[in-house]
């Protein structure tokens, strides 16, 4: 389909041209997904709002894949930052042949099946999982890579410096505390946008399989679970300090702070309790928000299209209880 720019209007403009060519009727239309951007998925300007205006039963159903996927990398600022570090690696290693090659010697040091590290994507619940998990599995390699780049007077000093710099970010327990977390997210998100993928699924399970997951990741969010994974990311990291608690932070200025009382109990918690209220429950609450707003997509959907699954499991369904279906 030619593109005429990406506003609503443009994008509605090439989607009608292209229906007429394809001799198509936008009024026989029932559904339409497209990602959270405003342009796409606007209620009142839209694309999707522009086509219901002429198809009004083109119910619209945010793509689980965009939407989910933004409120995961989008939900903090330390979760924008791990998943740039992500990124930040894999570019280090996959440009030059001599890094590459170097991390793959190292990883063959460490036992020879280890990954090497995967690039992310925006949509591809696998390609993201798989990014993390290979850096989880091969944390120490790609940290000794980059410790060898650092100090190679051969590299050119650009290349030695942004090593450095990964290797730093990687050392601190809020990296590798991040990297726990989201491997174990991101597996369990995995297996559900696979299954909701099946050309077989229907709204029913739909639905069911969205709650799971909202439930095992509200399970996640309690002082033992943290406890848990801090463990972990300490055992991987070798690390049991938090960079705050070696690094003083900037006092804030209280002049017009009337929350005094409530800023000086936060200040006295431990780095690991102020990591814990600034980054894992912000993490674990926007995610189950934004699969709740999933829920309320599929359950609209389902209160109007959800008697065909009646009529499937009771053929023998009378006009008077269809009717009002």
């Amino acid at each position: 389909m030619d593109g005429h720019g990406h506003s609503a209007e443009a994008m509605f403009y090439s989607l009608m041209n292209f229906l007429k060519e394809m001799d198509l009727d936008i009024k026989d239309c029932r559904g339409q997904s497209y990602d959270n951007a405003s342009n796409m998925s606007g209620k009142y300007n839209g694309l999707q709002a522009k086509i219901k205006e002429i198809s009004p039963h083109a119910e619209y159903v945010p793509c689980f894949a965009h939407s989910f996927g933004q409120s995961a990398v989008e939900c903090c600022k330390e979760a924008v930052n791990f998943f740039c570090f992500i990124e930040n690696v894999y570019v280090f290693f996959s440009a030059p042949t001599h890094r590459r090659g170097l991390l793959k010697k190292k990883l063959l040091e460490s036992g020879g099946s280890l990954p090497v590290v995967k690039q992310l994507s925006e949509t591809r619940w696998s390609a993201r999982a798989d990014a993390v998990d290979s850096l989880f599995k091969s944390f120490n390699p790609i940290l000794e890579a980059l410790d060898n780049i650092s100090n190679d007077v051969e590299q050119k000093p650009e290349t030695r410096h942004k090593a450095v710099g990964l290797m730093s970010t990687m050392e601190k327990l809020e990296t590798s505390f991040m990297l726990v977390l989201w491997n174990k997210l991101l597996q369990r998100i995995n297996l559900t946008s696979v299954s909701l993928q099946k050309a077989n699924l229907d709204l029913y399970t739909a639905r069911s399989l969205v709650q799971s997951l909202a439930d095992f990741i509200m399970d996640m969010r309690s002082d033992t679970e943290f406890l848990n994974l801090e463990k972990l990311a300490k055992e991987l990291n070798e690390s049991e300090t938090y960079y705050s608690e070696t690094h003083r932070a900037p006092k804030r200025s209280r002049k017009y702070d009337y929350s005094k009382n409530q800023d000086t109990s936060y200040d006295e918690l431990t780095p690991g309790q102020k990591f814990k209220i600034s980054t894992f429950f912000p993490i674990i609450d926007n995610l189950v928000s934004a699969l709740g707003k999933r829920q309320q997509a599929y359950a609209s959907l389902q209160n109007k299209f959800g008697v065909f699954r009646e009529m499937k499991n009771t053929p023998n369904l009378s006009p008077d209880i269809i009717n009002p279906l």
